[in-house]
């Protein structure tokens, strides 16, 4: 995996001079910091094999919640490249930091701030465990934003808060956190940058569990023609290489209701309301959000 630290450097400067927004899909943008999605819901609700899944990276729950519930090789993929670094910066501080500190430091990395003090306190504490270019990568940032009064670093992410936590199930209490703790340098992860509209096609291996997040729904930025049958080709592709008995699963806000950021035209009727999941914890007042989930059937 080639990873252009200068160019991190200039996308990232760019993306906290500006307003915080998603644009669609870019090769370096805003990260969910901590997930938005109800992870622990639907990896709770449902039985699947745990030898191998596929699922987004983002800012790295997926990834966690999957080595919290038992799976150890993992691909994980993403178009856009500054998740690398906050993956491996929460990693980092996953291997450092006790229950409460973790949750503390997240929400340190995502809230406005002028001093940045602490954050660099952070970073040294987790350089142990940071691949060299993160490590520069987050020393650079700093140092550019500090005593900066034109520029939000806070841009570069989406926010951490106590809602965002409780939809992880390795942040249930400190006893789960610290069982991930003890196995999350053991999994094999593999992170892979490119098109989620063609990654099914170039993959050779088949998964028990693909976690897919709201890729969908986001086509819409950089797709506007991307409707209810392009959504089912694109689920398709992925359905190909799930194993028998395996799932599926991508995650749905706005459900039947006309949204001005996010206006994929599918509704519960268009998907099938069995194949649609309710989760317990809205991330937003008023907003029906659920999961779509696909099973393979075995084969006889």
């Amino acid at each position: 995996m080639n990873i252009d630290l200068e160019k991190a450097l200039r996308a990232s400067m760019d993306i906290i001079y500006g307003v915080h927004s998603f644009h669609g899909f870019k090769d370096y943008d805003s990260v969910y910091f901590v997930t938005s999605e109800s992870i622990k819901d639907y990896l709770e609700a449902h039985e699947f094999l745990k030898n191998r899944a596929l699922t987004i990276l983002s800012g790295g729950d997926q990834v966690f919640n999957l080595i919290a519930s038992g799976v150890y090789e993992i691909d994980a993929f993403d178009s856009n490249k500054l998740t690398y670094f906050v993956y491996y910066l929460r990693k980092a501080m996953l291997n450092t930091f006790s229950f409460q500190d973790f949750k503390r430091t997240n929400v340190i990395f995502t809230s406005a701030c002028n001093d940045f003090s602490n954050h660099l306190d952070i970073l040294e504490e987790v350089k142990l465990h940071l691949p060299e270019e993160v490590y520069e990568y987050y020393r650079k940032m700093i140092e550019f934003s500090k005593n900066n009064p034109m520029v939000n670093f806070e841009s570069l992410y989406y926010t951490a808060s106590e809602i965002e936590f409780s939809r992880n199930n390795y942040l249930v209490s400190e006893d789960t956190y610290k069982a991930l703790q003890k196995s999350v340098n053991d999994a094999n992860v593999n992170i892979t940058f490119t098109d989620a509209l063609t990654f099914s096609e170039e993959l050779t291996s088949t998964y028990d569990i693909i976690l897919l997040s709201n890729i969908a729904d986001y086509f819409t930025y950089s797709k506007p023609e991307f409707g209810l049958k392009e959504f089912k080709k694109f689920i398709t592709s992925y359905m190909k290489i799930l194993n028998p008995n395996g799932i599926l699963i991508h995650y749905l806000y706005n459900i039947n209701q006309q949204n001005p950021i996010r206006n994929l035209p599918i509704t519960k009727e268009d998907l099938g309301l069995n194949n649609i999941y309710p989760v317990t914890t809205p991330i937003f007042r008023n907003v029906e959000e659920g999961y779509y989930l696909e099973r393979k059937p075995k084969i006889k």
